[in-house]
């Protein structure tokens, strides 16, 4: 049997818009809410703590509900929290966090859509023309057969691409799940399935353990994947440093189809779209307000965040409070009344992960005009990770702008790697950067090649922690109900809180559930 005993549906905020839409969530609120705020005489008041995706959606949304509202944010001249274009000379730019957009992240795609000014185009995410780098030795990405003998391989293995590899041992697997087990694992706030239970305690590494080669002698037990295919596997499909991670967080993603191109990129940056919604704000962010402390007076449904703002501590009250904080920061803020045991262990233990960045601005796009490689990325087993191709030239393949000044994302690096480039000072980090990616493309040791280059680590940015929440083994069935659970009048928000943990659409899907939430809870 597949499930415990009587499984027990899991609703979520979630399932109530999928099926009534949110402003049918939000019509029921008004009329429910329309005799206590006539009683109040006032619209509610929402201090949001961040300035990330998540708070500026919510204020956005509030807003649009006559809910008034505060956002204080610690840095000084940033919205958009892990949102993060930087400029890098030439009039370019380069993105040190969110850079893409999958074709069925459909709520980051719907506010995009109410933005006129935003404009997108196609995010190039795999090109036959780019490299396989492993062990050595450098092929082109269609040439994945000649690299793939470069691996101790059985016979059956060494006729599979790595994506064949990866569908039998993970992509495949949800399709085996029965509706309600596949909306569990979408979009359940915990697992009652005996099957979603298991999975979610393994790794990817040990799901993908699991897998058994088809056999071909009946009388002959299915045997595993080789210690070389599962290296081969990882390696293909980029997930060399995060084969740690709880297999439920591969699973979800490969049975929404996040990887499944096309992808999209936001002209002009991915601030665009943070910006977006700070433009048609009626209340700014209060900029430089580092918030240290959370009171709630439970008896009079109030809250107030304490904060310093140039040496100076303010406060600013509230009848809700959202807090849009990573985890890694929460962890560091006072809370009167302290938070339930249940929460307090949660954001403790939470899985963040990291993420590091090293870019080129080089003198011409070399790439393009000796690879033709335009878009796209090259997959190494280097500690400094894939290469990734700007994608703005893919469709003119213009020679002028080949011959101009590029960006090229020389490391972008999750997990191990990224930490221990992370822990590098940023020179030698670059420098290190440089040495490795000359392997692949020697064309960067040109004198005068590089004109600048920037380089950006998650871990060592005090208002992140982390570059995303990604749970450990386990972490999802026991404290996901926990994470997105409100503390009186504190509610939650921000991508740890959703189903599509790294992703903008977890922001702005943990935004929408939290203001959904609040509305729900005036109307009590």
């Amino acid at each position: 049997m597949n499930s415990a005993a009587k499984p027990v549906a899991t609703p979520t905020r979630r399932d109530v818009i999928a099926t009534a839409g949110v402003a049918g969530v939000v019509a029921v609120a008004d009329a429910l809410t329309g005799r206590t705020r006539a009683e109040a005489r006032k619209p509610p008041h929402v201090v949001i703590v961040g300035a990330g995706l998540s708070g500026l959606c919510a204020a956005y949304l509030l807003q649009q509900r006559n809910w008034t509202y505060t956002i204080l944010e610690a840095e000084r001249n940033h919205i958009g929290g892990r949102v993060r274009t930087m400029p890098i000379g030439n009039g370019l730019h380069w993105e040190a966090g969110a850079m893409r957009i999958p074709h069925n992240h459909h709520i980051t795609l719907r506010y995009i859509s109410q933005f006129p000014e935003i404009k997108t185009r196609t995010f190039v995410m795999n090109n036959d023309n780019a490299y396989l780098f492993a062990r050595g030795y450098k092929v082109r990405a269609k040439d994945e057969d000649k690299i793939r003998q470069r691996f101790d391989l059985s016979r059956w293995e060494r006729s599979q691409s790595s994506g064949a590899l990866w569908n039998l041992a993970v992509h495949d697997l949800p399709n085996g799940l029965t509706g309600d087990q596949q909306k569990e694992l979408r979009s359940g706030d915990w697992f009652t399935y005996a099957k979603l239970r298991k999975w979610d305690r393994l790794s990817l590494r040990q799901l993908i353990e699991e897998a058994r080669v088809p056999g071909f002698d009946p009388s002959k037990d299915a045997v595993p994947l080789t210690e070389e295919a599962i290296e081969y596997l990882l390696f293909g499909i980029g997930n060399l440093t995060l084969q740690h991670g709880a297999s439920t967080e591969f699973l979800r993603e490969e049975m929404n189809g996040v990887w499944d191109p096309p992808f999209s990129e936001i002209i002009g940056g991915t601030r665009g779209l943070p910006d977006a919604f700070a433009n048609r704000l009626s209340n700014a962010p209060r900029m430089g307000c580092e918030v240290i402390r959370l009171e709630q007076d439970l008896a009079a449904k109030r809250v107030k965040a304490i904060y310093r703002q140039g040496g100076t501590e303010a406060s600013v009250e509230g009848d809700y409070l959202l807090c849009t904080l990573p985890f890694p920061v929460l962890s560091q803020i006072d809370v009167d009344p302290p938070f339930t045991p249940h929460k307090r262990r949660a954001i403790i233990e939470m899985g963040y992960d990291c993420a590091t960045k090293v870019v080129f601005l080089t003198k011409n796009r070399f790439w393009e005009l000796n690879d033709g490689i335009y878009g796209g990325s090259t997959t190494t087993d280097l500690i400094t990770g894939p290469i990734f191709y700007p994608s703005d030239n893919a469709d003119a393949k213009d020679p002028s702008v080949s011959n101009g000044p590029g960006v090229l994302l020389a490391s972008y690096t999750w997990g191990q790697d990224a930490r221990r480039l992370g822990a590098m000072s940023p020179s030698d980090r670059i420098a290190f950067t440089f040495n490795q990616v000359k392997k692949v493309h020697p064309d960067l040791t040109q004198p005068g090649m590089i004109l600048d280059k920037n380089t950006w680590t998650w871990d060592s940015y005090p208002w992140a922690g982390g570059a995303f929440a990604f749970y450990l083994p386990g972490q999802f069935a026991r404290m996901h109900r926990h994470v997105v659970a409100p503390e009186a009048q504190i509610y939650f928000a921000g991508e740890h809180c959703s189903h599509s943990h790294s992703w903008m659409q977890g922001a702005l899907e943990s935004a929408e559930n939290a203001v959904d939430a609040l509305l729900v809870a005036q109307a009590r």
